[in-house]
């Protein structure tokens, strides 16, 4: 197993701040100046019932929603799982925000990424997962209930000095979930349609994330995460 193996189902990048006063007087700047400045995305509309805007790349699957306290970026259904394209878009759109708006610290920014990897059955991808060592079955509980494993995820969470990561892991049946995210940032109750290619996927959710970061340490972050994504991503399932 290695990285390439991996299919980038979604990606979303979210930074929340202050109620900024200059969005009112700015905002429409901010979206003349990105539909000016980076290729592709465009004005889709304003948002209908909260204060923002909307644009897309609709070739790249990449939405953006603006409002006066959040942002958030997303690209959906990639099928790959190479993202670089993605944070280059990512970095440019976040440059014209921080500048217009004067912003200085965020209350919380976070990554996170939703990966598909496709197995044969249940049972393989149990198997795959145990070799993770984070993912280990315990035969225990089928004694004390009687009953064979069905199913199972595992959830981890690591924090230190305000940053974070949220893992998640779990089996999918002849299904992929597709992620969708509303103006705010919010994941919206996910949906799912019918993935022809594998009968059985493990799913994994990495999401990344700071609290109270400041503006000149948002490059460090993204390019911290990219890397430990890259890094560290296939071990989490058991690859090399």
């Amino acid at each position: 197993m290695e990285y390439r193996d991996l299919s980038l189902e979604s990606i979303v990048f979210e930074a929340r701040y202050n109620q900024s006063f200059g969005y009112l007087d700015k905002s429409n700047e901010i979206i003349n100046k990105i539909d000016e400045e980076i290729d592709g995305l465009h004005v889709l509309d304003n948002l209908a019932n909260a204060p923002g805007f909307r644009l897309t790349y609709k070739q790249e699957n990449i939405v953006f929603n603006f409002g006066p306290a959040s942002f958030n970026i997303s690209r959906a259904n990639t099928k790959d799982s190479d993202f670089e394209f993605f944070i280059t878009y990512l970095k440019s759109v976040f440059r014209i925000v921080s500048e217009w708006l004067d912003l200085n610290e965020y209350s919380r920014i976070g990554l996170r990424y939703w990966f598909v990897y496709p197995v044969g059955s249940a049972e393989e991808g149990r198997e795959v997962l145990s070799e993770s060592g984070i993912f280990n079955e315990n035969k225990k509980v089928e004694t004390l209930f009687g009953k064979k494993l069905k199913d199972k995820s595992i959830v981890v969470v690591l924090e230190e000095a305000q940053k974070g990561h949220r893992i998640s892991l779990a089996m999918a049946k002849k299904e992929e979930v597709e992620v969708k995210i509303d103006s705010s940032g919010k994941v919206l109750s996910q949906t799912k349609r019918k993935d022809s290619s594998a009968e059985m996927a493990i799913l994994l959710d990495l999401d990344n994330y700071a609290d109270k970061p400041k503006e000149k340490s948002l490059d460090g972050f993204i390019d911290e995460t990219v890397e430990l994504c890259k890094n560290n991503i296939i071990k989490l399932i058991g690859g090399d």
